[in-house]
């Protein structure tokens, strides 16, 4: 082998080697520097290393950081965020306070409850109203859960004695007054109101049955088998990530569920895979043994015995907060586009592996898809009749897509990222509007008595969205509630005025082909096949 070579060879093996830790980050590029510039560690780790391609001449930070200016922020710098002409500056900056990144200013940790100078004993910080909580060594003792007759939603699992840390300062006071928001979506209060400081605890065999040793996320969970409030809980995981500044990939989840029969996560589970490479945990699951988890403790004990102690634990923002975020979110009218939001569905759509090509505009069809339904209800009746009047649309291509059960969840995340108008009679499929590219449009034929929540993720996502008039829309039955018998229109299935259907797409189709972001998409696509085109021919020469 030649010396020449094995040069190649060394050089290879240590830029791979180097650069590894800012790969592991494993983030999308935009947000990957934002990142590194706001992290003081992971800048300092960046300015040392030679193979680190991030520009750190320019201060960038995300905006709810004590140091951050609004100049350097991500929302000043992309633009994103779009306000009305002549709006009032104060709803602006309220709108960043209600639904951007100036939203986990008020969800910062700022009460040491529990502190130690001594890194083997335990601490525990939180924000206001223990809406967001991060501990080391302590242990929660699941004596009381009793899961192979408990209910969901439990809030009484934790009694007096049964969550406790070694503190070399512990303020009570300081814990009592942050207890006044409860609520089982709401808050850690619940779980963390007895928490108490034992001098006598140490994470050893004695009183741990589990050691969590890697960090580790607790997550109390809406329903797992609705899309939105699903989401509620990952939008709220995400936003902890960025106040507790790391994304690391190595940690354990555990689903707070006291449900006997668990989560049962199977619809949308597979999102999971953004946060952690490793399987979430249930409470349930602590009845096995535990040798599988590659720690010491493999006894075989009821998780109603248990003491389970976690080294580093967050306990993250919950899915019903009061004037939460993505959940009772009291947005401003007059300013759209969440750069928060925007970053959590490149953040998704990058870590399933959907988004590692930026998404980009076919170069000469609008992609239109329309969804359709194989539920009891809101279904589109003439669908047939609604293709054929689109028919005569030059430059699109329409599909028919029912995003059920049997469809993959990474499949229809694949289809709607890949969507410039997006058609039909959501309800919680609305959710599928954050993964739309930015110039895409949403036609919902029937609000169906949903019009705050379709202001709501357009405001999030500064999507345009149209609908048809009610007289242009017939039901051949009156909607009621199948159990109740309550009146409501989303219990009922729909014909749809052809015509006024098709000038609507149409109208939407003009917006998306107008849109500045589809433009410059096509455009760079134009340059880039010109580019290869006369790579091609130069190597033919």
């Amino acid at each position: 082998m030649s010396p020449l070579f094995c040069t190649f060879i060394l050089l290879y093996f240590f830029i791979v080697c180097e650069s590894t830790w800012v790969k592991d980050l494993n983030l999308p590029r935009q947000l990957l520097e934002y990142h590194i510039s706001s992290n003081k560690n992971l800048r300092d780790r960046c300015s040392e290393d030679p193979t680190c391609k991030i520009n750190l001449n320019a201060s960038k930070c995300f905006g709810f950081e004590d140091d951050c200016i609004n100049e350097n922020s991500l929302g000043f710098r992309s633009k994103f965020t779009s306000c009305d002409n002549n709006l009032n500056p104060k709803v602006a900056e309220k709108f960043y306070e209600q639904g951007d990144f100036g939203y986990l200013e008020s969800r910062l940790v700022k009460h040491s409850i529990c502190s130690s100078d001594d890194s083997s004993k335990s601490s525990l910080s939180c924000s206001d109203h223990l809406t967001h909580c991060i501990g080391s060594n302590i242990y929660f003792d699941f004596s009381n859960l009793k899961i192979k007759s408990s209910t969901r939603y439990r809030q009484d699992v934790i009694q007096p004695g049964q969550v406790e840390g070694n503190c070399e300062n512990f303020d009570r006071k300081l814990l009592d007054n942050n207890l006044n928001v409860k609520g089982y979506l709401m808050s850690w209060a619940d779980e963390l109101q007895h928490f108490k400081s034992n001098l006598d605890f140490k994470m050893d065999k004695e009183h741990c049955d589990v050691i969590f040793e890697k960090p580790t996320v607790v997550m109390k969970l809406d329903a797992a088998v609705n899309l939105y409030h699903h989401f509620c809980d990952f939008v709220n995981l995400y936003a902890s990530l960025h106040i507790n500044q790391t994304f690391n990939q190595d940690i354990d989840i555990i689903l707070w569920d006291t449900h006997p029969g668990g989560y049962n996560d199977h619809y949308y589970g597979i999102t999971w895979k953004a946060f952690s490479r490793n399987e979430p945990f249930e409470l349930k699951e602590f009845g096995k043994s535990l040798e599988f988890l590659n720690y010491e403790i493999t006894e075989n004990i009821l998780s109603d015995q248990k003491r389970v102690c976690f080294k580093n634990v967050m306990m993250p923002l919950l899915a019903r907060q009061r004037s939460g975020l993505f959940y009772n979110s009291p947005l401003v009218y007059g300013c759209s586009g969440s750069t928060l939001l925007k970053t959590f569905s490149q953040f998704i759509l990058h870590r399933l592996r959907l988004g590692i090509k930026p998404q980009k505009a076919e170069l000469e069809k609008v992609r239109i898809v329309i969804l359709s339904r194989s539920t009891a209800y809101r279904r589109i009746l003439n669908i047939k009749e609604l293709l054929k009047s689109l028919g005569h649309l030059p430059n699109v291509t329409t599909r028919v897509v029912d995003y059920n059960e049997r469809i993959p969840f990474l499949r229809q995340l694949n289809t709607t990222s890949q969507t410039d108008i997006f058609i039909g009679m959501h309800g919680a499929g609305l959710t599928h509007l954050l993964f739309l590219p930015d110039w895409a449009a949403i036609f919902e034929i029937i609000s169906l008595g949903l019009k705050r929540k379709l202001l709501l993720y357009s405001s999030y996502s500064d999507i345009y969205f149209s609908k048809l008039q009610i007289h242009l829309i017939r039901s051949d039955e009156e909607g009621k509630h199948p159990q109740s018998g309550e009146k409501h229109l989303k219990f009922a299935n729909y014909h749809v005025d052809p015509i006024e259907f098709r000038e609507q797409v149409k109208s939407m189709v003009d917006h998306v082909r107008a849109h500045p972001k589809f433009i410059n998409s096509r455009r760079a696509q134009r340059r880039k096949q010109a580019e290869m085109e006369a790579e091609k021919q130069k190597k033919e020469l």
